[in-house]
């Protein structure tokens, strides 16, 4: 008993309202009254007063690694917000950069506009059909000469894109060609001329050509 009239005079002395109650032994030894003065039981003792500071320092350290956490949560929150931030302007510039090329891009269209291509004239011989063609990345066109003047028998003329213009990459004889068509199967490439000859010699024969790597 000596032990807790020395915590109530401790509680006194620092500013806290005590009264002592005479409520029985086996209920609730300490509280506060409506009024909010701290309230003692008449069986608080010095055995109750260890176990309640115990308490007291259970939750005081409780509390203390509450608020480390809260801590580190913030710190957490603030470094993640820096990361968005970082992200965010990131992603800005790069928005702004796409924005310049798209304008760059739509200037280079203006000025394309304006710039006059000349034409390329490719010589032919009673040209009747051309076909175009791609194989292993090279543009090709080829043209069906029919005829110069009564002559049937000239050379038709497969063209290859160099970059800047089609140029004469292969001649192959042909009779009144007629007709071009370029096709693929099982991993070859086949080039068909139709030929005629003239409108009274139909009897002559068509040809398919297949690539050997280099030409037809």
């Amino acid at each position: 008993m000596k032990a807790t009239l020395i915590f109530v005079a401790a509680l006194v002395s620092v500013g806290v309202l005590v009264a002592v109650s005479a409520s029985p032994c086996g209920t609730a030894e300490v509280g506060l009254d409506a009024e909010g003065r701290l309230v003692l039981s008449d069986c608080f003792n010095a055995t109750t007063l260890g176990g309640l500071l115990h308490t007291i320092q259970q939750q005081g350290t409780t509390i203390q690694q509450q608020g480390t956490t809260i801590q580190q949560q913030q710190m957490e929150g603030q470094q993640q917000g820096e990361v968005i931030r970082q992200l965010n302007s990131t992603v800005q510039q790069q928005g702004n950069t796409i924005q310049q090329q798209e304008n760059i891009i739509q200037q280079l269209q203006g000025v394309a506009c304006h710039i006059n291509i000349p034409p390329q004239t490719i010589p032919t011989h009673g040209a009747v059909d051309w076909e175009w063609f791609s194989i292993s990345g090279g543009i090709y066109l080829v043209v069906a000469n029919q005829n110069s003047g009564s002559n049937s028998a000239v050379n038709s003329v497969i063209y290859l894109w160099s970059g800047s213009a089609f140029v004469n990459q292969q001649m192959i004889p042909t009779r009144g060609a007629n007709d071009w068509e370029y096709f693929s199967m099982d991993g070859n490439n086949y080039l068909v001329v139709a030929n005629r000859a003239s409108s009274t010699n139909l009897d002559i024969g068509s040809v398919i050509y297949q690539w050997n790597g280099c030409h037809f």
